[in-house]
């Protein structure tokens, strides 16, 4: 304990000390400097909180009793705090202080012993014969006991706050005890004697040996507890010189609390007017595991803070930041309209190009069917409709058919089966990336992908003369943009001569 103390007070100098050289305004070396280290005054924040959580006593019941134990609710309640904010930051971000102040913390467990039996000592009547002197039993049965400590904490912790938003702590808290009891509910009882040679007396109830029913309750003495105590959450502006604190904290004891007196024992004997008497104290003395007690607690808080005034000029910088922010996003999303808009408009010409390179190719092919003067020119038209390119493929690898261009293929699907005696070849065509080997694959899957479905859709398959893979070989349009490339990725249906 005299440790902890020594080490309490030792942390409370050295951040003393540290405060007071804080205050001297910190030398620069340069412009630079200057600007990455912000100078402000130091502040007394005072603040109100209220919080709580699972806060138990923590202790171990021996493994040869059939026991339970839990937490209750409670922990850091109330207070009153008081912190120091250094007047130099490290940076921008973050500014250091020191934290302290006084409140309540409660600790509540409930512990169930379902059967158990402890030796409570041995008895001298005072009569100094060889029967003066008895061992003692007691056994519990459905036995719950609760118990409550309230301290008086006083922590003493350091504080870092990031980004004018978030906050963190971490140090020690010292808890002075205040009160602490325990209460057990109807619980039967059986104390017993040893007489030797086997023979237990447990029925003479007027010398407090027997069964007995009782609901104990009284004191339990505790002693000064040290605690690590670490906290973390948000801190909120309410106006210029109000603030809200809302996070999370977590307290651990350091050292043992139970102080148990010389002798005292779970149940007791005493002699009175020359009768014995029964009478019990918390299983604190007896069931504990090393007889060892220490509060925890983890839980939520929230305090409200003043005394930090933002000055105009931060509210001012605040007010331009978050104005300025607005203007870059607004900028921003104009800037992306415009490239959505430039893209559209590139991805337009790519098509009307698209489209009169296609015109050109059917011109060609129309102008080589009039001279041949074998076809009608209901005949032309059809094939005019069958060889329209069908929808890019939007990726480089892409093969599978989408929705529109499997409507488009049934429609040419359709006139085929009116005019059985035109044939086709099934062209795939990539863009020139990727390797030769890739775009060999890819244009032939297309082509591939074709021919499946129209068969799937009634076409007869020696109606299509052939497929291959033409590659990069025949672009549409120059590859010298992603809008052109799109262009280029196609599969074609040609009549075949």
């Amino acid at each position: 304990m005299k440790k902890i103390i020594i080490i309490l007070i030792t942390i409370a100098t050295s951040v003393y000390a540290f405060a007071q050289t804080s205050e001297q305004p910190p030398a620069t070396n340069s412009a630079e400097e200057q600007s990455a280290t912000e100078k402000t005054d130091p502040v007394h924040e005072f603040s109100v909180y209220i919080g709580g959580g699972y806060s138990p006593l923590m202790y171990r019941i021996s493994n040869d009793h059939d026991a339970t134990r839990r937490g209750g609710f409670g922990g850091d309640l109330v207070g009153l705090g008081y912190t120091y904010l250094f007047p130099k930051r490290i940076d921008r971000n973050l500014r250091w202080g020191i934290h302290t102040g006084v409140g309540l913390g409660l600790y509540r467990t409930k512990a169930t012993i379902d059967k158990g039996t402890v030796q409570t000592g041995t008895l001298d009547d005072g009569h100094n014969d060889a029967f003066s002197a008895f061992i003692l039993h007691s056994t519990v049965t459905h036995y719950t006991e609760k118990q409550t400590a309230l301290f008086l904490q006083i922590p003493l912790m350091a504080q870092v706050d990031i980004k004018e938003r978030f906050y963190a702590k971490a140090g020690f808290k010292a808890g002075i005890p205040l009160t602490g009891r325990y209460s057990a509910e109807g619980t039967k009882y059986n104390v017993a004697e040893y007489l030797g040679h086997g023979d237990w007396n447990d029925h003479t109830t007027h010398q407090g040996y027997g069964t007995f029913y009782k609901k104990p309750k009284g004191d339990i003495d505790l002693k000064f507890a040290a605690m690590l105590a670490l906290e973390t959450g948000m801190r909120f502006w309410l106006s210029d010189n109000l603030k809200l604190y809302a996070g999370v904290y977590f307290d651990y004891g350091l050292n043992n609390v139970y102080k148990k007196e010389d002798g005292q024992t779970f149940a007791q004997q005493d002699f009175i007017g020359g009768d014995q008497h029964f009478h019990t104290n918390s299983i604190l003395t007896q069931f504990t595991k090393n007889e060892k007690v220490k509060p925890m607690s983890v839980g939520v808080t929230v305090r409200l803070a003043f005394g930090d005034r933002r000055s105009k000029s931060a509210a001012a910088a605040q007010a331009a930041a978050e104005q300025q922010e607005f203007f870059d996003e607004a900028a921003r999303a104009e800037e992306a309209r415009q490239r959505a808009e430039e893209a559209r408009q590139r991805a337009e010409e790519a098509r009307q190009r698209a489209e009169e390179a296609r015109q050109r190719i059917e011109a060609e092919r129309q102008r080589e069917r009039e001279e041949s003067g074998q076809l009608s020119p209901e005949v032309i038209d059809v094939m005019k409709i069958i060889e329209r390119p069908l929808e890019p493929f939007r990726t480089i690898e892409e093969t599978e058919l989408s929705v529109v261009q499997k409507r488009t293929l049934d429609e040419k699907v359709t006139l085929l089966r009116q005019h059985p005696d035109i044939r086709i070849v099934i062209y795939g065509h990539t863009c020139d990336l990727g390797s030769f080997e890739v775009n060999e694959r890819v244009g032939f899957r297309r082509a591939q992908s074709v021919k499946e479905y129209m068969i799937s859709r009634g076409l007869p398959e020696n109606r299509i003369v052939s497929i291959s893979s033409k590659r990069y070989t025949e672009p549409l349009l120059p590859n010298t943009s992603e809008e052109n490339r799109m262009m280029n990725r196609r599969a074609e249906i040609v009549v075949a001569k």
